[in-house]
C-alpha cells in the first residue's frame, strides 16, 4: 500500500498548472494539490476514534459493569437517529461552498450558508425538544428493561441528545471549512477533541463516576469541538457572512434536493444498526445490546474509512464540475473506486482470519 501512495498522489494531482500571477503561484481552489494528504489526514484521525472504541467500552465494562455498557450502546442508539433533522444539509453546504468558491462567488457561498444555517439552527432546538421528550418517556417505553437504571439512562440520553442537537445547529460550520478543502484541520480539530474528552472520561470512570458523568464530558467535548471550528471558519473563509437577508428559497431548495440523495444511504444504514440495538434491548436487555455492539463496531468502522475517502473526493469533484473539467473528474472516479478496494479487502481479510482473538482484546 505505501508503494501505491506515490502513484496515487500522481494521478490524482496530475492536472493542469494553474496560472501564476506576479510571480505568486495562485491558490488551486479545486482542492487537487491536497486532495491525497486530505485522505490520509482523515484516516488518521479516524484512528483516535478506533482507539477510542477499543479503550471506552473496556473501560465502562470493567469498571461500571456490563449492564450499564449496554444502556451507553442503548442511549447512542436512541440519540442518533435525530442526526437525520439535518436532511443531508451539512453535505450540500461541503458541495457549495466548493463550487462557488472555484468560481469566484463569495455572494453565493454565503447565500449559501447563510441559508443552511437557517435550517440547522432552529434544527437543533427541535433536536433538543425531541430529547427531552424522548429522556422523559423512557421509563414507559423501556422501564421494564432498563429497571434500576432508567434514572440514569435518562439523564444519559438527556445529555447526549443535546450533544446532537450541538452538532445539528453547527454542522454548517464543518461544511465550510471542508468545502474550502481544509480538511487538516478539520480532522485535527475533530480528533483533538475527542482524544480530550476520552482522557477526561478515562479520569472520570477512574474516580469512580458514572454514566451521567461520561456523558455530560461528552457534551462538553462537542461545544468546545464545534466552538473552535466557528472561530476557524471565519479565518479560513475570507469574506464569508451570515446574514438573514441572503436567505433564499431557491438556495434552500439546492440544499434540500443534495442533501436528500446523499442522506438516503445515511437513512438505510441507521434503521439497519440502530433499530436492531432497540430490538435488542427491548427483547434481551441491555448486557444483551453490550455484547453484540462490540463486533458491530469494527464493520462499521471499515466503513467509515471509505467513507473518509468518499467525503474528501466530493467537493473536489464539485469543484472541478464548477470549472468543467469533466476528464479529471472521470480519472478521480475511477482511481478512487480502485483505491478503496485496497482499502477495504486487507481489512476484512484480517478481520476474517483473526476476528477472535481481536474481540477477546476488546472483550
Amino acid at each position: 500500500m505505501e508503494k501505491e501512495l506515490p502513484e496515487m498522489s500522481k494521478r490524482l494531482i496530475s492536472l493542469p498548472a494553474e496560472p501564476e500571477q506576479a510571480g505568486k503561484p495562485k491558490e488551486d481552489l479545486t482542492g487537487r494539490d491536497r486532495l491525497v494528504s486530505n485522505v490520509l489526514f482523515s484516516w488518521a484521525a479516524h484512528f483516535v476514534f478506533i482507539i477510542a472504541g477499543f479503550i471506552m467500552p473496556r473501560m465502562i465494562d470493567r469498571r461500571l459493569g456490563q449492564d450499564l455498557l449496554g444502556i451507553w450502546d442503548f442511549a447512542w442508539s436512541l440519540v442518533t437517529y435525530f442526526a437525520l433533522v439535518q436532511l443531508g444539509i451539512s453535505s450540500s453546504v461541503n458541495r457549495y461552498v466548493a463550487k462557488y468558491r472555484a468560481a469566484g462567488d463569495t455572494l453565493s457561498v454565503n447565500r449559501t450558508v447563510s441559508s443552511a444555517f437557517c435550517i440547522l439552527g432552529p434544527g437543533g432546538l427541535l433536536v433538543l425538544g425531541l430529547t427531552i421528550a424522548l429522556a422523559l418517556l423512557l421509563p414507559q417505553m423501556f422501564g421494564f428493561r432498563l429497571g434500576e437504571n432508567t434514572r440514569q439512562a435518562q439523564w444519559v440520553v438527556f445529555f447526549l441528545g443535546a450533544g446532537v442537537a450541538v452538532e445539528v445547529s453547527f454542522s454548517v460550520f464543518g461544511g465550510v471549512i471542508t468545502g474550502c478543502h481544509q480538511w487538516k484541520l478539520e480532522n485535527i480539530v475533530k480528533s483533538g477533541w475527542r482524544a480530550f474528552t476520552v482522557g477526561a472520561m478515562i479520569i472520570a470512570l477512574l474516580y469512580g463516576r458514572g454514566l451521567q458523568s461520561l456523558a455530560v464530558i461528552t457534551l462538553l467535548g462537542l461545544i468546545l469541538d464545534y466552538a473552535t471550528r466557528v472561530l476557524l471558519t471565519y479565518r479560513i473563509c475570507e469574506g464569508l457572512r451570515l446574514q438573514l437577508s441572503l436567505v433564499r428559497w431557491k438556495t434552500v431548495r439546492e440544499l434540500f434536493v443534495f442533501g436528500g440523495k446523499a442522506i438516503i444511504p445515511s437513512v438505510s444504514n441507521m434503521l439497519l444498526n440502530q433499530t436492531i440495538s432497540i430490538l435488542i434491548i427491548a427483547v434481551l436487555g441491555p448486557a444483551a445490546l453490550a455484547l453484540f455492539t462490540r463486533p458491530r463496531f469494527l464493520m462499521l468502522h471499515i466503513n467509515t474509512l471509505v467513507s473518509k475517502m468518499a467525503f474528501v473526493l466530493t467537493p473536489t469533484t464539485s469543484s472541478l464540475q464548477s470549472v468543467g473539467n469533466v476528464k479529471e473528474i472521470r480519472e478521480l472516479l475511477i482511481t478512487s473506486v480502485r483505491y478503496s478496494l485496497y482499502l477495504v479487502l486487507p481489512m476484512v481479510l484480517v478481520l476474517v482470519i483473526f476476528g477472535g482473538p481481536i474481540m477477546q482484546f476488546i472483550r
